[in-house]
């Protein structure tokens, strides 16, 4: 035990957070199925047993450990621990020299299989997100897609989390050192995205059959409620024409 706290303290006093060196002391099953878990942003019973487990590492034990748990929502969704995801997403640059960004054959081809698999049960901003590194060219046309539908249907928060999967840190700086990745060139003449300012937490009360038109479309109504009071805002600051 003394030599296990022995290693423990060198290493944290050498620099390595303590979750990392949690997860080089985990079995391999676990620390390869939490690599995994770090990938997506959620995902359910099916995705984890077709993708993202390895070995014997059950989703029912890292639920146990506190490791993943459930993300919030209607649907039962699970996310890795927020304090676990940054050191465990680093595991994927752990054989890479220093500033080498470069990602793996490995992480492309499990983001190409988990960007099926969201096509499949049409997921398009999650296929987007993991098209970022395993087919940067397929991603630019989904994007454009994604981008131009939720542009004519004046959904301005779908417009926003279109341009977070392709700005994302953790991916951007991926693709940037990859010689083969296809430039974005995006035409952004016409597009008109507001980041918001920090958000404050109210209480309203709406009609029923608004909020349900808001929830109907899935997670994230309450960002879609608010890119519509953002433009109704806009709209109304703008200058009368005079007659």
């Amino acid at each position: 035990m003394s030599d296990f706290a022995d290693d423990f303290s060198e290493r944290i006093a050498a620099g390595e957070s303590p979750v990392a060196v949690m997860l080089s002391l985990l079995p391999e099953s676990q620390r390869q199925s939490l690599a995994r878990c770090a990938i997506v942003r959620m995902f359910d019973n099916a995705l984890y047993e077709r993708h993202l487990q390895v070995g014997d590492a059950s989703l029912i034990e890292l639920l146990s450990r506190g490791w993943v748990e459930k993300a919030a929502g209607q649907k039962v969704r699970y996310q890795i621990a927020p304090h676990l995801r940054e050191d465990a997403w680093n595991l994927w640059w752990q054989d890479n020299p220093p500033d080498d960004l470069e990602p793996s054959a490995e992480l492309r081809e499990i983001s190409a299989r988990l960007a099926e698999y969201f096509a499949e049960i049409d997921w398009p901003m999650e296929r987007l997100r993991h098209l970022v590194l395993a087919d940067v060219g397929e991603a630019e046309q989904l994007f454009t897609q994604i981008y131009q539908e939720a542009d004519q249907r004046f959904d301005l928060a779908y417009c926003q989390d279109a341009v977070d999967a392709l700005t994302d840190e953790e991916i951007t700086q991926a693709v940037a050192n990859d010689p083969d990745a296809v430039p974005l060139d995006i035409d952004w003449s016409d597009a008109v995205l507001v980041v918001p300012p920090k958000k404050q937490a109210i209480s309203i009360r709406v009609d029923e059959d608004v909020l349900n038109f808001f929830k109907k479309e899935g997670d994230g109504y309450q960002r879609r409620i608010n890119a519509v009071l953002r433009s109704y805002m806009q709209q109304k600051a703008k200058p009368k024409k005079r007659a």
